[in-house]
């Protein structure tokens, strides 16, 4: 399965058990918006991310808070990552990080460069 995130969190460190031949690739932004076209599970979870990398890449991303895990705890809306999943992460570049409760304007993302990764787990 394919997950589109926009940033990896710190919880989803890769255990042993996944094996050692974890890849990560980057990819430039036709590589993803292709790979997209062929189907995805949207992780993105705020609608401004969500609409300015639909514009970028021409896909519908729908907002999606799910948390990919390797190890399910019973936290809401969590989905359990498998071996052979595959991570496509839409890293904005912002220029700082904003205070808490603050975000960024989908017009505001659409102005920022995109770092594209590919993770095969």
């Amino acid at each position: 399965m394919l997950y589109l995130m926009n940033a990896i969190p710190n919880s989803l460190i890769i255990p042993e058990e996944m094996g050692e031949s974890n890849t990560v690739t980057r990819w430039p932004e036709d590589v993803a918006r292709s790979q997209l076209e062929e189907g995805f599970i949207s992780a993105i979870g705020h609608a401004s991310t969500a609409n300015a990398i639909s514009r970028r890449t021409n896909n519908i991303i729908k907002v999606n808070r799910i948390a990919l895990v390797f190890e399910l705890t019973g936290r809401p809306n969590e989905v359990l990552l498998h071996p052979g999943d595959c991570l496509l992460v839409a890293a904005v570049k912002t220029p700082r990080r904003l205070p808490e409760g603050e975000l960024y304007t989908e017009e505001e993302i659409l102005a920022m460069p995109i770092m594209w990764a590919f993770v095969q787990l």
